[in-house]
């Protein structure tokens, strides 16, 4: 993603402090709908935090946050 606008470096900021903790975390937003779809291994409260860490907030360019916590897709194959 190329971020054009200080909205769109903060869902990239998001996207990146999300990647770290969960490399396969996936963010999707719905511009026309100001609709941010959040998919990690992180609990909502989590991403919450990081969102609002990196200035991401409801009301200000997100008018609704959808947070789906996935599975661990971990085998147990490397004792982790």
């Amino acid at each position: 993603m190329i971020a054009t606008t200080p909205f769109d470096l903060k869902v990239e900021s998001l996207r990146l402090a999300l990647c770290r903790l969960d490399p396969h975390a996936t963010i999707e937003m719905d511009a026309g709908n100001r609709h941010l779809r959040v998919r990690s291994l992180l609990s909502s409260d989590d991403v919450r935090q990081i969102a609002g860490e990196v200035g991401l907030r409801l009301g200000e360019g997100v008018a609704r946050l959808d947070i789906a916590q996935r599975g661990s897709e971990c085998c147990g194959g490397c004792s982790g």
